[in-house]
């Protein structure tokens, strides 16, 4: 990941360690007098105590000061952006702050049919239940009156034509049965299918709100309310400012002399003192 660049001028520093010393006297301090060999001029020379400084070699730079985790946040699905709770600058807490939101409204909508589809589905399976029971029913009556008039033909106590008439009745209900039964399971799988749907509607609704999956500050919104979006596109950017990295350009003169862990930098930006770091 990379993050949003700013502007740091940066001094490098390069120290060296250099012991001055000069005459002194056996005091080691104060002032003392230097006649030429002819006396004709006195100049006054000061001494000071010999001690160690240390000379810094400053190289004036251009470079980046960037977070090192950040997160670039865009919809999931294309749309309007209905909502824009955050701006630049606004501090977000992880998995708590939203950040925007795409199609509320038909997002919603769409989810309130998945819920009434659901519940549809639900009432035509214990329709359809009842139905089977209804046609299980009329199937015992007719077979029950199918066998009475079986044996009553066998005593030629009836004619061929009622017969036939029960027996035509008798098949009907059976196929009413059947189409009962198998009604009954497709009305359960109707219902499976409601609810599939209503769990997806209720995904993409929660998908259309976005909230930080970061804490730290909203870097910037390249997005305003109203504006239509596709999926995939940046609308937030967020990132951590806890953790920093800077990063400059030098001659390749310099190269050798930086040292990881001791070179120190100096790094400010828009005229604020960030203080030393150690490369």
């Amino acid at each position: 990941m990379s993050s949003t660049f700013i502007k740091a001028v940066i001094l490098i520093s390069i120290a060296t360690t250099v012991i001055f010393s000069s005459g002194c006297d056996s005091s080691g301090a104060g002032k003392v007098h230097a006649q030429r060999d002819r006396g004709a001029r006195r100049i006054s020379v000061a001494t000071v105590t010999v001690e160690a400084r240390t000379f810094e070699e400053r190289i004036r730079a251009q470079g980046n000061l960037s977070a090192k985790m950040y997160t670039l946040l865009s919809p999931c699905t294309g749309g309007v952006i209905t909502d824009l709770f955050v701006e630049e600058g606004d501090v977000v807490k992880a998995d708590e702050t939203p950040l925007f939101q795409t199609d509320k409204v038909v997002m919603t909508q769409a989810y309130e049919i998945a819920v009434q589809d659901r519940n549809v589905a639900a009432c035509a399976s214990r329709d359809m239940a009842a139905q089977l029971v209804a046609a299980r029913a009329m199937h015992d009556k007719a077979k029950l009156d199918y066998e009475r008039f079986t044996r009553l033909r066998e005593q030629q106590a009836v004619t061929l034509d009622v017969m036939e008439q029960m027996e035509a009745g008798y098949a009907v209900a059976k196929a009413q049965l059947d189409r009962a039964d198998t009604g009954v399971t497709l009305r359960a799988e109707q219902e499976k299918q409601a609810e599939a749907a209503l769990v997806i509607a209720k995904k993409q609704l929660d998908d259309s709100l976005v909230v930080s999956p970061l804490s730290g500050r909203v870097s910037y919104c390249a997005k305003e309310q109203g504006e239509y979006v596709s999926k995939g596109t940046t609308i937030v950017k967020v990132i951590d400012p806890s953790v920093l990295e800077v990063s400059a350009f030098l001659p390749g003169e310099y190269y050798a002399r930086i040292k990881p862990g001791e070179t120190q930098i100096r790094v400010r930006v828009n005229g604020i003192d960030l203080g030393v770091m150690i490369v």
